[in-house]
């Protein structure tokens, strides 16, 4: 017969927060590749505390990235509507140039 796996209290909180990070990952947009957990059982506590912190930084990363992504193509759409503004005038001074 096969043998049980035995899961520890320290085995299943390990899990839970692989799986929570990934949850946060998921719900942040971020696509993990997919990897089987099992391969994190080993790990003490603070190695799950290190890579969880590891994650947080790179969702972090990627939201300031986002936010930087953002915030320039606001800046860029400005900078193209004061230009619209300028090509108009422009327009209207050589049309009137034209008049006279």
């Amino acid at each position: 017969m096969y043998k049980q796996f035995m899961v520890t209290e320290q085995t299943q909180r390990n899990i839970n927060v692989i799986k929570e990070i990934e949850e946060r990952c998921k719900s942040r947009g971020i696509i993990q590749p997919k990897q089987p957990i099992f391969k994190y059982i080993h790990l003490t506590q603070a190695q799950i505390n290190n890579l969880m912190v590891q994650k947080l930084k790179q969702i972090n990363k990627i939201q300031r990235t986002k936010t930087e992504l953002f915030q320039k193509g606001y800046y860029l759409s400005i900078i193209q509507q004061e230009m619209t503004i300028q090509l108009i005038e422009l327009k209207n001074k050589i049309q009137a140039i034209q008049i006279k």
